[in-house]
């Protein structure tokens, strides 16, 4: 077995998370109204999940031939996407804090739209 780079692996998991986004996303379920707790909570830290992978991408790559400039804006995407897998990561909690228990977040219940989730959190 050939070994991967550490790279080539988080490629792999960010090529794996997508394919799981795209089928509870684009699955026969997707065009239903209203998601389950558990769903929408899956799909919130599959993102965020997504999101971290990318940035410890960027924060394995060699900037050796990058401007200052570059190397500015690519640290401020990065930033920006670390905080964007936190508040991810707090707002799945809020979706799920408002179930019982694994059951009754599968089985429907409370959704909580994203921007009112996100006005919680601040």
């Amino acid at each position: 077995m050939t070994n991967l780079s550490d790279r080539a692996l988080l490629e792999r998991a960010l090529i794996a998370i997508e394919e799981v986004l795209g089928r509870v996303d684009g699955g026969p379920e997707a065009h239903r109204p209203a998601f389950t707790a558990a769903q929408q909570a899956l799909t919130i830290c599959l993102t965020a999940a997504a999101s971290l992978v990318d940035a410890g991408q960027t924060l394995l790559r060699s900037p050796e031939d990058d401007s200052s400039d570059q190397l500015t804006q690519e640290w401020r995407v990065l930033i920006s996407h670390v905080k964007t897998a936190s508040r991810s990561a707090h707002q799945a909690a809020l979706v799920l804090s408002a179930e019982k228990n694994l059951s009754s977040a599968q089985s429907g219940g409370v959704f909580i739209e994203p921007a009112r989730a996100l006005r919680a959190t601040h």
